[in-house]
């Protein structure tokens, strides 16, 4: 008889992944531990014949659980509590489906140019203050298209928030995501004073020549990579936060390893830059099914890039490995989140921005779409899964994109574990 399976019991979320030295890798989703097994303990854990010592360790570490604790139960909380967060509301606005750039990759290519007219935006703020409850938090993200190309609208609608907001003691926040090549002081000047503006996210496809490539400005003289690198040293020196996102798309490889190196030399001094890398979904309007598979798949080389981010003290092992418990899903899946098109429609999701949900006028018309978002159901194939707690049912968009649902490094998940336990054993030995 193995007395401690009457107390406890193995948690569903324990990945184990072969090394070396007869070793194996154990993480747990949920908790975040990691460790290896030596050849005795892992056979000790698959025959149930763990000394005292051996259960202490697991116990505190969470790959025991007690026998009557539902794991499932608390991730299925925990994603609830994400989806009825009734005291944020958050909005991303797509001030202009225009821009000045032609991203291969876009996901709006073909989209018909709109800009937001002051009648759409006079409503969207009805709208808003409708849903806004004394004491609430409301996260205003400004999206396109290039959103700098109708500051005006910017103006109008942070003017009128920020005015309710203070009303209705409420906090207001804003962010944007930008090309950042229009950014000026009079722009950053704006940001500060005016929205309220605290980060942008920025992408960098690659370095110098291989960005400008993939971006198409259409004014490649006036907005190129140094255009953008110089714009966002104006930001960080005015406090705001910069997320540089490097897309990878396997072929650029070589120019995101010059642009991680420039970066470390030319940014390493500014605080208010953050990094991190991302497989691009380039072919999700393409016929094939299965392009994304072929073309951006997840590689070692993605992991090499992480390695460089790490070893510069860009990022750290958990944050770009994405390997945290995620309490909920995205916020497109929250009851109290929305994406507003320029002519004032409401969706859930940018990459779902062809079924439409309502609109500012009228609100939400389309229930069933709605309550699918916001479900806290998961698929079936997700409720068994051992990444749930690292992935919480994966991306809802991609039952009606071809965007791929499970989180996109699990096809390399092994190899960055793998990683992950040699650069802490790395550090170990260095500290002894």
């Amino acid at each position: 008889e193995v007395i401690y399976l009457k107390q406890y019991k193995k948690s569903a979320y324990n990945i184990f992944v072969p090394f070396k030295n007869d070793e194996t890798i154990v993480f747990n989703g949920l908790t975040g531990a990691i460790g290896k097994f030596d050849a005795a303990t892992m056979k000790h854990y698959e025959m149930n014949t763990l000394s005292d010592e051996e259960i202490d360790v697991l116990v505190k570490k969470g790959l025991l659980i007690p026998i009557d604790y539902n794991e499932i139960e608390k991730i299925n909380s925990d994603r609830k509590i994400g989806i009825n967060n009734e005291k944020t509301k958050h909005f991303r606005i797509w001030t202009t489906s225009g821009c000045n750039a032609q991203c291969y990759y876009c996901f709006e290519n073909g989209v018909k140019n709109i800009t937001m007219s002051t009648n759409t935006a006079s409503a969207l703020v009805g709208f808003i203050e409708k849903l806004l409850e004394c004491g609430d938090r409301l996260e205003i993200e400004w999206f396109g298209g290039e959103p700098l190309l109708n500051t005006k609208i910017i103006d109008f609608i942070s003017e009128h928030l920020i005015k309710i907001c203070t009303e209705k003691k409420c906090t207001y926040q804003s962010a944007m995501i930008s090309n950042g090549s229009l950014i000026s002081r009079d722009i950053v000047e704006k940001m500060k004073s005016k929205w309220k503006l605290s980060a942008i996210q920025i992408t960098l496809d690659g370095y110098d020549e291989y960005y400008d490539k993939a971006k198409r400005y259409f004014n490649p003289k006036l907005y190129n990579f140094w255009n953008v690198i110089s714009n966002i040293k104006l930001l960080a020196e005015n406090d705001i936060f910069v997320s540089i996102r490097m897309n990878y798309d396997t072929s650029n490889f070589i120019s995101l390893k010059k642009l991680i190196e420039f970066l470390h030399s030319e940014l390493s001094g500014y605080e208010k830059v953050g990094y991190y890398i991302y497989p691009l979904w380039d072919a999700l309007n393409e016929d094939d099914p299965n392009a994304f598979r072929t073309k951006t798949l997840a590689d070692n080389n993605l992991i090499k890039l992480f390695d460089m981010l790490v070893n510069y003290n860009m990022n750290t092992i958990i944050n770009v490995a994405r390997l945290k418990y995620r309490k909920h899903q995205c916020k497109s899946c929250n009851k109290y989140s929305y994406a507003i098109l320029a002519d004032g429609k409401i969706v859930k999701c940018c990459e779902t921005f062809k079924q439409i949900l309502g609109d500012v006028w009228n609100g939400i018309s389309d229930r069933e779409h709605y309550d699918f978002w916001t479900s806290n159901e998961l698929d079936d194939k997700c409720k068994t899964c051992v990444y749930l707690p690292i992935c919480q049912g994966g991306c809802k968009s991609s039952h009606f994109t071809k965007m791929p649902q499970c989180f996109a490094y699990k096809p390399i998940i092994n190899d960055i574990l793998r990683w992950y336990v040699s650069k802490l054993d790395s550090e170990l030995a260095r500290k002894q």
